[in-house]
């Protein structure tokens, strides 16, 4: 039953315009949900360096990709990946060398430790560390995921 449904993700993903393929990508990397203004931050900076001849005016566009990403199923409606197809997403970046890219863009636009304007850090979020530790994963960061998996034990 799951490979059937795992089956038909990876269908509709093969059918995307690769713009909402390197969306979905994006989302799978971020691993949290997020609001659409820090998605299109991380998207507008990775579609200039992936598709340098695609113009992204503003988020009006982007809305277009993800309510056809949703409506396939592919994406959640707090913007985060489908979990069944979250993995797929991931190890496609890696095979397309978008990977390093999007870690890079999404540990800017969210950190794993978010500084307050008076001074002091607020707790680490653990979905931001599993983020941390799938990255190292990904990019074979030993050090990265042995320091996000000591720290997710303490939780």
């Amino acid at each position: 039953m799951l490979n059937k449904k795992l089956n038909e993700l990876k269908l509709a993903y093969e059918q995307l315009q690769s713009v909402e393929q390197i969306l979905l990508q994006l989302c799978s990397i971020i691993y949290e949900n997020t609001n659409k203004s820090n998605l299109y931050r991380c998207f507008k900076q990775i579609v200039k360096q992936l598709l340098p001849d695609l113009y992204i005016k503003n988020r009006t566009y982007i809305n277009l990709y993800i309510e056809n990403l949703q409506a396939k199923n592919l994406l959640q409606y707090d913007n985060t990946c489908n979990e069944l197809f979250l993995e797929s997403a991931s190890k496609i970046a890696m095979e397309q060398k978008n990977f390093s890219l999007m870690a890079e863009v999404v540990r800017n636009v969210y950190p794993l430790e978010k500084k307050r304007h008076y001074g002091y850090s607020d707790p680490i979020g653990r979905l931001r560390k599993i983020r941390e530790m799938r990255i190292g994963i990904y990019t074979y960061d030993q050090d990265l995921t042995k320091k996000m998996f000591t720290s997710l034990k303490k939780d």
